[in-house]
Protein backbone atom coordinates (compact mmCIF):
# COMPACT_ATOMS: atom_id res chain seq x y z
CA UNK A 1 0.00 0.00 0.00
CA UNK A 2 1.36 3.31 -0.82
CA UNK A 3 1.39 6.49 1.33
CA UNK A 4 -1.21 8.06 -0.57
CA UNK A 5 -3.88 4.86 -0.11
CA UNK A 6 -2.87 4.96 3.79
CA UNK A 7 -3.60 8.98 4.35
CA UNK A 8 -6.21 7.97 2.40
CA UNK A 9 -7.97 4.84 4.39
CA UNK A 10 -7.20 7.21 7.66
CA UNK A 11 -8.95 10.24 6.17
CA UNK A 12 -12.48 7.38 5.41
CA UNK A 13 -11.77 6.06 9.34
CA UNK A 14 -11.99 9.43 11.26
CA UNK A 15 -15.02 11.09 8.90
CA UNK A 16 -16.82 7.73 9.60
CA UNK A 17 -16.05 8.07 13.07
CA UNK A 18 -17.07 11.84 13.03
CA UNK A 19 -20.32 11.10 11.90
CA UNK A 20 -21.18 8.54 14.35
CA UNK A 21 -19.97 10.81 16.88
CA UNK A 22 -22.63 13.48 15.44
CA UNK A 23 -25.75 11.21 14.82
CA UNK A 24 -25.54 9.98 18.62
CA UNK A 25 -24.96 13.65 19.75
CA UNK A 26 -28.00 14.48 17.61
CA UNK A 27 -29.84 12.18 18.87
CA UNK A 28 -29.80 12.71 22.87
CA UNK A 29 -30.14 16.49 22.06
CA UNK A 30 -33.34 15.94 20.34
CA UNK A 31 -35.22 13.32 21.97
CA UNK A 32 -36.88 14.48 25.46
CA UNK A 33 -36.31 12.41 28.26
CA UNK A 34 -39.78 11.27 28.41
CA UNK A 35 -38.73 9.92 24.24
CA UNK A 36 -35.71 8.58 25.87
CA UNK A 37 -37.38 6.57 28.96
CA UNK A 38 -40.05 4.61 26.55
CA UNK A 39 -37.10 3.67 24.27
CA UNK A 40 -34.89 2.32 27.29
CA UNK A 41 -38.28 0.35 28.54
CA UNK A 42 -39.05 -1.24 25.12
CA UNK A 43 -35.40 -2.53 24.74
CA UNK A 44 -35.41 -3.68 28.18
CA UNK A 45 -38.26 -5.76 27.33
CA UNK A 46 -37.23 -7.20 24.08
CA UNK A 47 -33.99 -7.95 25.73
CA UNK A 48 -35.69 -9.16 28.36
CA UNK A 49 -38.02 -11.53 26.09
CA UNK A 50 -34.85 -12.74 24.44
CA UNK A 51 -32.79 -14.06 27.06
CA UNK A 52 -36.16 -15.77 28.72
CA UNK A 53 -36.65 -17.67 25.62
CA UNK A 54 -33.29 -18.26 24.03
CA UNK A 55 -31.41 -19.11 26.51
CA UNK A 56 -31.01 -21.47 29.80
CA UNK A 57 -28.45 -20.53 32.15
CA UNK A 58 -26.91 -22.15 35.66
CA UNK A 59 -24.42 -21.36 37.94
CA UNK A 60 -22.95 -22.89 40.85
CA UNK A 61 -20.65 -22.21 43.60
CA UNK A 62 -21.80 -25.08 45.52
CA UNK A 63 -22.81 -23.70 48.45
CA UNK A 64 -24.75 -27.76 48.87
CA UNK A 65 -24.74 -31.39 47.32
CA UNK A 66 -28.48 -30.68 47.01
CA UNK A 67 -29.87 -32.21 44.23
CA UNK A 68 -27.25 -33.76 43.32
CA UNK A 69 -26.67 -37.43 42.79
CA UNK A 70 -23.20 -38.15 45.26
CA UNK A 71 -21.44 -41.72 44.30
CA UNK A 72 -18.29 -42.45 46.79
CA UNK A 73 -17.67 -45.79 48.60
CA UNK A 74 -15.31 -47.39 50.23
CA UNK A 75 -13.66 -44.09 51.99
CA UNK A 76 -13.99 -41.92 49.32
CA UNK A 77 -16.11 -38.48 49.83
CA UNK A 78 -17.44 -35.55 48.51
CA UNK A 79 -17.85 -32.30 50.67
CA UNK A 80 -18.38 -28.67 50.43
CA UNK A 81 -16.46 -26.39 51.82
CA UNK A 82 -16.10 -22.63 51.99
CA UNK A 83 -14.69 -22.07 48.71
CA UNK A 84 -14.49 -25.22 46.73
CA UNK A 85 -16.16 -28.77 45.95
CA UNK A 86 -13.79 -31.21 47.08
CA UNK A 87 -14.21 -34.93 45.49
CA UNK A 88 -11.76 -37.65 46.86
CA UNK A 89 -11.43 -41.28 46.27
CA UNK A 90 -10.37 -43.82 48.57
CA UNK A 91 -6.30 -44.79 48.71
CA UNK A 92 -7.60 -47.93 46.82
CA UNK A 93 -6.48 -48.78 43.22
CA UNK A 94 -10.03 -48.32 41.09
CA UNK A 95 -11.47 -46.63 43.40
CA UNK A 96 -14.37 -44.50 42.11
CA UNK A 97 -15.91 -41.04 43.40
CA UNK A 98 -18.26 -38.74 41.56
CA UNK A 99 -20.75 -36.08 41.46
CA UNK A 100 -23.83 -35.41 38.79
CA UNK A 101 -26.53 -33.82 38.50
CA UNK A 102 -29.22 -34.61 36.44
CA UNK A 103 -32.28 -32.32 35.89
CA UNK A 104 -35.70 -33.59 35.52
CA UNK A 105 -36.74 -30.64 33.35
CA UNK A 106 -34.76 -32.24 30.38
CA UNK A 107 -36.76 -30.01 27.93
CA UNK A 108 -34.38 -27.45 28.88
CA UNK A 109 -31.21 -29.10 27.83
CA UNK A 110 -30.02 -30.24 24.19
CA UNK A 111 -26.83 -31.06 22.30
CA UNK A 112 -28.79 -29.32 19.43
CA UNK A 113 -28.35 -26.00 20.43
CA UNK A 114 -24.99 -24.11 21.04
CA UNK A 115 -23.63 -24.27 24.35
CA UNK A 116 -20.49 -23.15 26.69
CA UNK A 117 -19.60 -24.12 30.09
CA UNK A 118 -16.36 -22.98 32.61
CA UNK A 119 -15.08 -23.43 35.79
CA UNK A 120 -11.68 -23.69 38.00
CA UNK A 121 -10.66 -27.18 38.78
CA UNK A 122 -7.69 -29.20 39.77
CA UNK A 123 -6.60 -32.82 40.09
CA UNK A 124 -4.04 -33.86 42.74
CA UNK A 125 -2.73 -37.18 44.26
CA UNK A 126 -1.90 -38.03 48.34
CA UNK A 127 1.18 -39.82 46.81
CA UNK A 128 2.20 -42.19 43.85
CA UNK A 129 1.63 -40.48 40.46
CA UNK A 130 -0.59 -37.89 38.77
CA UNK A 131 -0.11 -40.30 35.84
CA UNK A 132 -2.21 -42.96 37.48
CA UNK A 133 -5.24 -40.49 37.64
CA UNK A 134 -8.35 -40.09 35.31
CA UNK A 135 -10.69 -37.57 36.68
CA UNK A 136 -13.94 -35.93 33.85
CA UNK A 137 -15.25 -32.53 34.36
CA UNK A 138 -18.23 -32.75 31.27
CA UNK A 139 -21.49 -31.63 30.16
CA UNK A 140 -22.98 -35.08 29.71
CA UNK A 141 -22.48 -38.68 32.00
CA UNK A 142 -19.19 -39.81 31.35
CA UNK A 143 -19.16 -43.32 28.85
CA UNK A 144 -22.60 -41.47 27.43
CA UNK A 145 -22.80 -38.86 24.79
CA UNK A 146 -20.73 -35.51 26.26
CA UNK A 147 -18.04 -33.16 25.61
CA UNK A 148 -15.73 -31.45 28.09
CA UNK A 149 -12.60 -32.12 30.43
CA UNK A 150 -10.09 -35.09 31.50
CA UNK A 151 -7.45 -35.48 32.95
CA UNK A 152 -5.80 -38.96 32.12
CA UNK A 153 -1.86 -40.40 31.76
CA UNK A 154 -0.33 -36.91 33.25
CA UNK A 155 -2.53 -34.97 31.10
CA UNK A 156 -5.49 -32.25 30.58
CA UNK A 157 -7.44 -33.11 27.82
CA UNK A 158 -10.47 -31.77 25.83
CA UNK A 159 -12.70 -34.43 24.55
CA UNK A 160 -16.28 -34.93 22.75
CA UNK A 161 -17.77 -38.55 23.27
CA UNK A 162 -20.88 -40.31 21.29
CA UNK A 163 -21.43 -43.44 22.01
CA UNK A 164 -19.14 -44.23 23.99
CA UNK A 165 -16.26 -43.14 21.74
CA UNK A 166 -14.29 -40.30 22.35
CA UNK A 167 -11.98 -38.12 20.81
CA UNK A 168 -9.60 -36.04 22.95
CA UNK A 169 -6.93 -32.98 22.39
CA UNK A 170 -4.10 -32.52 24.36
CA UNK A 171 -4.64 -29.07 26.11
CA UNK A 172 -1.71 -29.40 28.60
CA UNK A 173 1.07 -31.75 29.06
CA UNK A 174 1.76 -32.83 32.24
CA UNK A 175 -0.57 -30.92 34.38
CA UNK A 176 0.43 -30.26 37.80
CA UNK A 177 -0.62 -31.13 40.95
CA UNK A 178 -3.63 -28.95 42.76
CA UNK A 179 -2.79 -27.11 40.01
CA UNK A 180 -6.05 -25.18 39.54
CA UNK A 181 -7.17 -24.16 35.60
CA UNK A 182 -9.65 -21.93 34.36
CA UNK A 183 -11.50 -24.03 31.84
CA UNK A 184 -13.84 -23.19 29.08
CA UNK A 185 -15.58 -25.18 26.43
CA UNK A 186 -17.70 -23.82 23.92
CA UNK A 187 -20.24 -26.24 21.81
CA UNK A 188 -21.36 -26.12 18.31
CA UNK A 189 -23.55 -28.33 17.39
CA UNK A 190 -22.63 -30.92 14.49
CA UNK A 191 -19.79 -28.26 14.10
CA UNK A 192 -17.01 -28.31 17.29
CA UNK A 193 -16.05 -27.62 20.32
CA UNK A 194 -13.48 -25.31 21.07
CA UNK A 195 -11.24 -25.73 24.48
CA UNK A 196 -9.47 -22.93 26.48
CA UNK A 197 -7.61 -22.88 29.11
CA UNK A 198 -6.94 -20.01 31.16
CA UNK A 199 -8.53 -17.84 28.93
CA UNK A 200 -6.22 -19.40 25.88
CA UNK A 201 -7.47 -21.43 22.91
CA UNK A 202 -5.92 -24.90 23.11
CA UNK A 203 -7.66 -26.89 20.70
CA UNK A 204 -10.73 -27.90 19.17
CA UNK A 205 -12.50 -31.22 18.06
CA UNK A 206 -14.59 -32.00 15.72
CA UNK A 207 -15.49 -35.41 15.56
CA UNK A 208 -17.58 -37.82 18.12
CA UNK A 209 -19.73 -34.72 18.90
CA UNK A 210 -22.50 -35.37 21.17
CA UNK A 211 -26.15 -35.27 19.77
CA UNK A 212 -28.53 -37.13 22.41
CA UNK A 213 -31.28 -34.91 23.33
CA UNK A 214 -31.53 -35.72 27.72
CA UNK A 215 -28.33 -35.88 29.58
CA UNK A 216 -26.42 -34.91 33.05
CA UNK A 217 -26.40 -31.05 33.23
CA UNK A 218 -22.68 -31.90 34.28
CA UNK A 219 -21.03 -34.68 35.82
CA UNK A 220 -17.22 -34.74 37.94
CA UNK A 221 -15.84 -38.59 38.28
CA UNK A 222 -12.29 -39.09 39.48
CA UNK A 223 -10.82 -42.48 39.90
CA UNK A 224 -7.91 -43.54 41.28
CA UNK A 225 -5.82 -45.92 39.28
CA UNK A 226 -3.21 -47.04 42.39
CA UNK A 227 -3.26 -47.05 46.22
CA UNK A 228 -3.28 -43.81 46.72
CA UNK A 229 -6.28 -41.00 47.28
CA UNK A 230 -7.13 -38.43 44.40
CA UNK A 231 -9.03 -35.02 44.45
CA UNK A 232 -10.93 -33.10 42.30
CA UNK A 233 -11.40 -30.08 43.62
CA UNK A 234 -13.80 -27.43 41.44
CA UNK A 235 -14.71 -24.30 42.95
CA UNK A 236 -17.80 -23.26 40.77
CA UNK A 237 -19.58 -24.19 37.42
CA UNK A 238 -21.44 -21.97 34.93
CA UNK A 239 -23.38 -23.28 31.84
CA UNK A 240 -25.55 -20.99 29.18
CA UNK A 241 -26.90 -22.95 26.40
CA UNK A 242 -29.40 -21.77 23.24
CA UNK A 243 -33.10 -22.63 23.41
CA UNK A 244 -36.04 -21.71 21.47
CA UNK A 245 -38.66 -21.59 24.01
CA UNK A 246 -42.24 -20.62 22.92
CA UNK A 247 -44.37 -22.43 25.66
CA UNK A 248 -43.80 -24.33 29.27
CA UNK A 249 -43.41 -27.75 28.04
CA UNK A 250 -40.20 -28.21 29.98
Amino acid sequence: MNPNESNLISTVENLVKEVASIKSNTINRYLDNASKDIIKQIVTESLFDIFWQKLTHFITFFESLDGYDVNVSGGGAAAVGAASLQIDTAATNGNVAEVLKTPDAQGLLSFGFRSSFRTTASVSTSGGSLANTTAYYCIGEVGNENYGFKWASGNLLGFTSTGGTETTKTLVTTFGNATLYNLEARFFPTNRVDFYVNGTLKATSTSNLPTTANFALVHMKITAGENNGKTLLTSFFEYIQERNLTNFNY
